[in-house]
């Protein structure tokens, strides 16, 4: 069963990294004329990985590279940032801390 969810997790992360790899690539290859009809989108990854998680760890490096590369690039302005929120509470991502 855990397998099975870490599994889940590890494909919706890497779905995720390719469209925003794709979204990073599509912008750089347009016009300044297309640029102005992107729709502006931001992405957040949110965890926590414990000490002893090498692969969390090395997760958590994938998507801070991909942040830093994708925030620091001025040629497509601000239609694409991407955010890593590390470190998040558990709890405060809970239902119940909705209430």
């Amino acid at each position: 069963m855990l397998l099975r969810i870490v599994s889940s997790i590890i494909i919706s992360l890497a779905v995720t990294f390719y469209r925003v790899i794709h979204h990073y690539n599509n912008i750089k290859s347009m016009s300044p004329e297309k640029m102005r009809n992107v729709v502006p989108r931001v992405v957040i990854f949110g965890g926590k990985a414990a000490p002893g998680y090498y692969i969390a760890k090395l997760v958590i490096k994938l998507i801070n590279s991909v942040a830093s590369v994708v925030n620091k690039d001025t040629n497509i302005q601000d239609l694409l940032k991407v955010i890593s929120l590390l470190n998040v509470v558990v709890l405060l991502a809970t239902p119940e801390a909705f209430h």
